[in-house]
């Protein structure tokens, strides 16, 4: 049941996602939207950024996995530790150092120095990928500082436990 469904029948349900706060079968619709824009509007060019966005998703199933182990109690666990390192390299590499390298090779194969990349496409392709680019950022920065804090949290808790010699 989604948010709008609850409340018609008076129930109160707190979003996890924002899916939740749209009606069923809105995702097919969205889905079908960004088929027709991926196939057809694009005129078949960007094949290799279009690829690129898609390894962006490579970090997800680390993400997804991160949350299972904290359901199942193992947040404490050395999988939970490495799963974690998995993230955040993974959302490095595939979500956040993709943008210059997409850059970079389009400079490469036609002949422009990096620096110049972004004078050359138009400047829709450039607004589009800083809007994704912007999030991803902040996510990290997010991420960063959790595993921050869970580190030095550790740091504590294996120190408070280490007995002091005198």
């Amino acid at each position: 049941m989604n948010w709008p469904q609850a409340a018609a029948h008076g129930h109160i349900l707190s979003l996890h996602s924002l899916q939740d706060c749209f009606p069923p079968g809105l995702s097919s619709y969205t889905h079908l939207h960004h088929g027709v824009c991926v196939e057809f509007l694009r005129r078949g060019l960007g094949d290799f950024f279009i690829g690129c966005f898609f390894i962006t998703e490579l970090s997800t199933p680390f993400v997804s996995a991160g949350m299972v182990l904290i359901q199942v109690g193992l947040q404490n666990s050395t999988l939970h530790k490495v799963n974690g390192l998995m993230v955040l390299l993974t959302f490095l590499l595939c979500r956040i150092l993709l943008f210059p390298f997409m850059y970079w090779v389009y400079g490469r194969n036609y002949n422009i120095p990096l620096y110049k990349v972004a004078l050359h496409l138009p400047w829709h392709c450039n607004l589009g990928n800083l809007c994704i680019l912007a999030p991803q950022l902040c996510w990290f920065f997010l991420l960063c500082r959790k595993a921050r804090r869970l580190y030095l949290r550790q740091l504590q808790t294996h120190s408070s436990h280490t007995p002091k010699t005198s």
